[in-house]
């Protein structure tokens, strides 16, 4: 085999891989969230974000400073032909009650160089704090609105019954 044939085939997949770093690596995440949203104490918050061409590396590192919370690793951003873009998450922990800041800050895992970083916030509730939601207050004006109805039914009953 000629060896300007394998240079050449050396030299164009190596400018593809090149650019295609390139291209990903400005390239944003997207749908970026906490859930739940609001979280109580009790629960597991978890960051949920989904990434083109952006795979972590190693395992994040979860920094929570006060009300901020940064979630870094590096990631590869090499990426030829961008597959259906994955979905990552990341496990925040219990959390007092308080709202919190988000920031996914991954960078690049060749480089170390920043890549862009999103925010996002969500509360976190104390699970003694109620959430009386539209549906429960609906039922239990159901409830009592159906037992007011069988009391009015009983009376007029027993009062037909009286006069029979």
């Amino acid at each position: 085999m000629d060896i300007r044939i394998l240079i050449t085939a050396a030299l164009l997949i190596s400018l593809g891989f090149a650019a295609a770093g390139q291209v990903q690596a400005g390239s944003r995440c997207f749908d970026f969230e906490v859930f739940p949203n609001p979280a109580l104490t009790t629960q597991q918050a978890i960051a949920r974000v989904t990434c083109s061409c952006q795979s972590p590396q190693e395992l994040p590192t979860i920094t929570i400073t006060e009300n901020t919370i940064e979630i870094s690793y590096r990631a590869n951003t090499l990426c030829a032909v961008p597959p259906e873009p994955p979905t990552y998450e990341f496990v925040l922990g219990r959390l007092d009650p308080g709202i919190y800041q988000v920031i996914h800050a991954p960078t690049e895992f060749f480089s170390g160089n920043p890549l862009a970083t999103d925010e996002t916030e969500f509360k976190v509730i104390s699970a003694s704090v109620s959430t009386f939601h539209h549906g429960t207050a609906k039922l239990l004006l159901t409830i009592a609105l159906l037992l007011i109805g069988l009391h009015v039914f009983a009376r007029e009953k027993r009062k037909l019954e009286g006069n029979v």
